[in-house]
């Protein structure tokens, strides 16, 4: 059989807002028959208009070890609809080029797919480039994600980091290299989809998965997409990624890398945004951000805390390598271990204006706050501490009953003299407080 390549461009949605109109659909016709068969070695396909091509009455048949080609079969198991690159008819909302209808048939011990896309790379491997090292005449190698070519055989540099720029001739120790091209031009890719959005366009996806799940449904487990990636190299590949999100820079920035979205206002999408599952997940961290952005994570919801930390923590709830600030409004608690002036000193802060400007509380509740809180201890900026005192008139101003130990004035410590221990001649008041009794 003759192998018939297509190129295929998918437009998949939620639900169709119609069914597919009757009326569009045409027979196909494959060389001079009109009942769907395979396209067999000198067939040509011509196609004027739309057309629509469902499973024929050839008897499925195992064609895993078949020398190529393409057909169509399964009495009614896959449909292909070909629509006008123009055209609209009353109540057809959507059209696609091709579109690929899937419905299963099979029990639960087989798996059923709707398009599947089997590719195997065995090229394009260029090795690093390393100083001190021999290359062959028109080896490629990478340096600095492009590729050069070796115009004949070499020694690399002892030094140095290699070929850089494009053009011809470019030293390095006895090699003379050429540019090629930059180094993603050496990947292998199983399905690319590339939109460009031209003047004129409205609403663009580069590419859209819906999955809908019916109430009947009962499945266990439903996964819009899923993206799975295993490392069987024998080596761990720190550059390897699971799923790689890359905003190309261009002239103007794109507003979010990866935007979770519910338009409703009444239902909650998910229980999670995010979920991070499993005992060994991550051998670092589940979230790690090396970038310079002015917030790590920025929040501006509303919620109940934000937050939560609920976990077993060995070492401690929130670990700060650099200072460490927790802020509301103009108040907050800083950590400033990089800080000579402030190694390893907590500082508490009130640098907000109006009514209570720069006093520290410390306020206490026994209704978690509803109605009843009481400021048991303040600082104002002049130093004063007032206990069970919301405004201390002296360096410290008590309201109630004091008791201690012992107390010192201007460095003198005082004494306690218990009753009838006083004796006028022999007491002694230094700066007014009694050191003897």
């Amino acid at each position: 059989m003759k192998k018939v390549s297509l190129f295929y461009f998918f437009l998949l949605t939620a639900s169709f807002v119609s069914p597919i109109q009757a009326a569009d659909k045409k027979p196909l016709v494959f060389g001079s028959g009109t009942t769907p068969q395979e396209i067999l070695s000198g067939d040509t396909l011509a196609v004027a208009n739309d057309l629509s091509v469902t499973g024929g009455t050839q008897v499925p048949r195992d064609k895993t070890n078949a020398g190529g080609g393409s057909w169509i079969s399964g009495s009614g198991r896959a449909e292909m609809i070909y629509y006008p690159v123009v055209g609209w008819a009353s109540g057809d909302h959507q059209r696609a080029q091709q579109l690929t209808s899937f419905i299963s048939r099979e029990g639960s011990t087989i798996m059923e797919t709707g398009l599947v896309v089997n590719a195997y790379s065995t090229t394009g491997y260029a090795a690093a480039f390393a100083n001190s090292t021999s290359y062959a005449a028109n080896q490629v190698i990478s340096n600095q994600e492009r590729m050069y070519k070796a115009a004949s055989a070499c020694m690399s540099a002892s030094s140095g980091s290699g070929p850089t720029g494009t053009g011809t001739g470019i030293v390095n120790g006895t090699c003379s290299f050429s540019y090629v091209t930059d180094e993603i031009a050496n990947g292998k890719q199983a399905a690319n989809f590339f939109h460009v959005a031209e003047a004129g366009a409205g609403h663009v996806w580069g590419e859209v998965t819906a999955m809908v799940v019916q109430p009947s449904w009962n499945g266990g487990f439903a996964a819009g997409h899923e993206v799975d990636f295993t490392n069987n190299s024998g080596v761990d590949c720190m550059t390897c990624q699971t799923l790689f999100v890359t905003g190309t820079a261009g002239a103007n920035k794109i507003g979010a890398g990866v935007s979770l979205y519910n338009s409703s206002v009444s239902n909650y999408a998910y229980e999670d945004s995010i979920k991070f599952n499993g005992a060994k997940l991550a051998t670092r961290s589940n979230l790690w951000d090396n970038t310079t952005s002015n917030y790590s994570l920025y929040d501006q919801g509303t919620h109940l805390w934000g937050i939560n930390l609920s976990g077993n923590y060995s070492g401690g709830g929130i670990l700060s390598r650099g200072s460490l600030r927790i802020t509301a409004d103009n108040n907050g608690i800083d950590l400033f271990p990089s800080s000579s002036s402030n190694l390893n000193r907590w500082r508490i802060v009130n640098s907000a204006t109006g009514s209570g400007a720069g006093k520290l509380y410390l306020i206490g509740s026994n209704d978690n706050f509803a109605s009843n809180f009481t400021n048991a201890l303040v600082a104002d900026l002049s130093g004063r501490v007032g206990i069970g005192n919301p405004n201390p008139a002296y360096a410290l101003d008590v309201v109630g009953v004091a008791n201690a130990t012992a107390y010192r004035v201007g460095g003198v410590q005082g004494v306690s003299c218990p009753a009838g221990t006083v004796n006028p001649a022999t007491m002694v008041v230094t700066s007014g407080i009694i050191t003897h009794c």
